[in-house]
């Protein structure tokens, strides 16, 4: 849950963003509730552009959790490697970030126990869903450009 929520909180993040994400690249905000995420090279930026997207409310106390899980897992260790690691069929942790493929899983899962149909969502959904949202609120002045701007497009 926490993959999918930062996924949409932080503006609709692409799966291999957030592969790439590590928990080196989060600094806390100094009140504990939030924190700022340094982006790598994304599709449309370079990480010398220092991109930066913000991570607050539920978003960020289920990514909070997250964390103390897999601290507990594997140690501070843990906190060595990427935010959103796999997992193999053993249940180990692995070096390396979610696969689109387990992001897919993830994602199909979630839907299901929501009471829908996975075959009509995707995980790349979340990028498009994520602009269908922004238009549908912006006569709550949020426009399209900005929500755009969060994209990176």
């Amino acid at each position: 849950i926490a993959w999918v929520l930062f996924a949409c909180a932080s503006g609709g993040r692409r799966r291999s963003e957030m592969r790439d994400l590590y928990w080196a690249d989060m600094t806390l905000a100094e009140e504990g509730q939030g924190a700022l995420i340094s982006l790598s090279d994304t599709k449309t930026t370079k990480s010398e552009n220092d991109e930066r997207v913000a991570v607050r409310g539920r978003a960020f106390e289920y990514l909070m959790a997250w964390r103390e899980r897999l601290c507990v897992m594997e140690g501070d260790d843990a906190l060595k490697g990427p935010i959103f690691p796999g997992i193999d069929v053993w249940g180990n942790v692995l070096r390396t970030g979610l696969t689109g493929d387990a992001v897919s899983d993830i994602v199909a899962k979630l839907i299901t126990r929501a009471g829908l149909d996975h075959a009509q969502y995707t995980s790349h959904g979340f990028r498009s869903g994520f602009l269908t949202a922004a238009r549908d609120y912006a006569d709550q002045d949020l426009l399209a450009s900005d929500a755009a701007r969060l994209l990176d497009e």
